[in-house]
């Protein structure tokens, strides 16, 4: 129905709030938003690494995280890349670090979850080609 009117032939339209609807040459198109805004998110991430440092925003109250002395090794192996990718640190310590700021597309919240997920990569041998 979305596609028999003449009038809606180049119109884009929103299913259920979580796809986009559009016609294209060739037929329909469909497009999962969420998937679209991660892929966008990952795309400027990648040219931030690559190309230019990314944008940093400083925290208010520096997040101090806890590790294990194995994943504080791994940090420090990686503390440029992270900072490429916006992410600063105060102190790296023993156990801890202190991140004064962080890149300006994640939340606060969000910091001690992809540090986790990244340390997992990385022990688990993700490959390079794949680590992005």
């Amino acid at each position: 129905q979305l596609f028999n009117d003449k009038e809606s032939v180049s119109k884009t339209h929103q299913v259920h709030r979580k796809y986009i609807v559009s016609t294209i040459k060739s037929g329909v198109i469909f497009i999962h938003q969420n998937l679209a805004h991660q892929r966008i998110l990952y795309e400027e991430y990648l040219e931030n690494i690559t190309v230019k440092d990314a944008m940093s925003q400083q925290l208010l109250f520096p997040l101090e995280i806890n590790f294990s002395k194995d994943d504080i090794i791994l940090i420090k192996e990686i503390e440029s890349d992270l900072e490429s990718a916006g992410f600063l640190f105060d102190k790296i310590k023993d156990e801890t670090i202190v991140v004064k700021g962080i890149p300006t597309t994640i939340n606060e919240s969000q910091v001690t979850i992809i540090m986790e997920q990244l340390l997992e990569d990385i022990k688990n041998e993700i490959p390079e080609t794949s680590f992005s």
